[in-house]
């Protein structure tokens, strides 16, 4: 089992473009995708593989977030956030009984 973790990346030239610039759709924050994972993280069983935490669109389409560009940076933002909440993937998983 493994789960993939992805922001949305919005792109030039792609349909939801014309809701953003109609003030339809919003971006998260850094922070609040960095919160929003770590939330994640506390709850997914401590076993399960994370194959992807982010991603990152082509920079030369990329309409937003553009903090999504720096990658290693949100890397590090959610290893700093789970540090600040002395977490870890799993910390509030339980299991559940089959009957």
């Amino acid at each position: 089992q493994g789960i993939k973790i992805h922001l949305l990346h919005l792109l030039k030239g792609t349909p939801m473009v014309k809701q953003y610039d109609k003030g339809l759709l919003k971006f998260m924050s850094q922070q609040e995708y960095t919160n929003l994972v770590c939330d994640q993280l506390e709850i997914l069983p401590p076993e399960m593989i994370i194959h992807r935490i982010t991603g990152d669109g082509p920079i030369d389409l990329m309409v937003g977030p553009m903090w999504s560009v720096n990658k290693w940076e949100v890397l590090n933002n959610i290893d700093d956030e789970l540090a600040r909440r002395n977490s870890y993937q799993g910390k509030f998983h339980k299991e559940r009984i089959q009957i």
